[in-house]
């Protein structure tokens, strides 16, 4: 992204059963330029590996990454979010939230990697688990890379308390099922989105 773009990009996936998917993304994010991304997972396929990859290389850098996935069956998902502060004023933040039934094994992957001192991120990750027989592994992943003043945190959490994202996932399979769903809400810089994906 040039200097003082913005670009948001939003992938809601449905995927019918025995598929294997493999979503790549990178992005190199310029000064003062700002990148959202939304993933959302209704319907898995038999597994998933989604990696993305992005770079804050210019001064005042922003991204927001925003995963939101449902595990049913026996599909295995592995979702990579890896974020590079490289330059002064950067700015990351990475939120997912995931429910897993059946069978079906989550890991939650994210990564901060801050080179500058004056560069803050932040991981949230947390998921429900539906069935004893269900995983979710959330894997959090910090690094100060010769920038001991970078400020970087995470939260993951794996709990009963994820009702109401599961009764928002359900809604929105309903919705594409009956070909009437629309991806969520962008969230932009100053605004909420509509679609909130805090939990609690």
């Amino acid at each position: 992204l040039k200097d003082g773009a913005t670009l948001s990009d939003t992938m809601v996936h449905h995927w019918p059963p025995g598929f294997h998917v493999r979503p790549r993304s990178g992005v190199v994010v310029g000064p003062r330029a700002t990148y959202v991304s939304n993933y959302v997972l209704l319907e898995p396929a038999a597994s998933v590996q989604a990696v993305s990859h992005i770079v804050l290389q210019g001064d005042d850098a922003r991204t927001e990454a925003h995963n939101l996935v449902m595990g049913r069956g026996d599909a295995n998902i592995d979702l990579d979010v890896q974020i590079e502060l490289r330059a002064k004023g950067t700015r990351a933040e990475s939120v997912s939230r995931a429910i897993a039934c059946d069978r079906a094994r989550l890991w939650l992957r994210g990564l901060l990697i801050g080179h500058h001192d004056e560069s803050q991120g932040h991981l949230d990750c947390r998921g429900m688990a539906l069935s004893e027989n269900a995983e979710i592994h959330a894997i959090p992943e910090l690094d100060a890379d010769r920038a001991p003043q970078s400020q970087l945190s995470h939260e993951a959490a794996v709990g009963p308390d994820c009702g109401e994202v599961e009764a928002r996932l359900q809604t929105h399979r309903v919705q594409a099922r009956a070909g009437e769903h629309e991806p969520p809400a962008v969230r932009r810089p100053g605004r909420r989105p509509e679609f909130d994906f805090r939990i609690g």
